[in-house]
């Protein structure tokens, strides 16, 4: 058995909903709370490195360098929260939201962070009332907010009351350009409740975020 074989018979221990786990370079990874749990001879260790402020080890991705841990004195935190079907990334529409998998670019935040002194939070929910616990967990000592709210950002007040009750950074993100596709898309209901918006930049809308979100929290600090 291989080990992405044996991630999908284990189960993150740390969360309620026991979600599986995935296979990010030698280390499989809960990609709903972040934790990680390390590999060594292909026998997965348990015990969750736990995400906190004390040091953050981002060694996350199939492609990333060993990264130097994340000091205390400099280390931010982010809440990334991606909605509704982005699960689906790679395989929905790849003409409209490109070919990189949510492994894929959670991968690539990670390597981003590290160089950007800052841990992540990383979270999928097809679920509106997941997505707003998410939000909420902001107050227990995140520094700020990335979301990309997927169909909700057109529908939900919920969600948008949500961000609007949280004291932190919060930057809107989206693959495709909302203003060039159905008219239905355009409106953004969650944006008037978030800092900025970014969009139409596809994977790398998530990138620019990151940057933004970290420059926000550091000029309120």
């Amino acid at each position: 058995m291989n080990l992405k074989e044996l991630a999908g018979l284990l189960c993150c221990p740390a969360c309620e909903s026991r979600p599986r786990l995935q296979v990010c370079k030698d280390a499989l990874v809960c990609m709903e709370c972040g934790r990680e749990y390390p590999v060594s001879g292909d026998i997965p260790n348990l015990l969750p490195h736990e995400f906190g402020r004390e040091s953050v080890s981002l060694k996350q991705g199939p492609e990333e360098q060993e990264q130097p841990e994340v000091s205390a004195q400099d280390s931010l935190r982010v809440l990334v929260v991606h909605g509704p079907n982005l699960n689906l990334l790679g395989m929905r529409e790849p003409e409209v939201y490109g070919r990189e998998t949510l492994e894929d670019i959670n991968s690539a935040m990670r390597q981003e962070a590290a160089t950007l002194g800052c841990g992540l939070r990383i979270m999928q929910s097809n679920s509106e009332g997941d997505i707003i616990t998410a939000i909420h967990s902001v107050q227990d000592g995140i520094d700020g907010l990335i979301i990309n709210p997927g169909g909700y950002t057109h529908t939900s007040v919920p969600i948008r009351d949500a961000l609007a009750a949280v004291d932190v950074p919060v930057v809107e993100v989206h693959l495709s350009n909302i203003h060039s596709r159905e008219e239905f898309r355009s409106k953004s209901i969650t944006a008037a409740a978030a800092s900025g918006i970014i969009s139409g930049f596809g994977a790398d809308s998530y990138i620019l975020a990151l940057h933004a979100v970290v420059k926000l929290i550091r000029r309120s600090a």
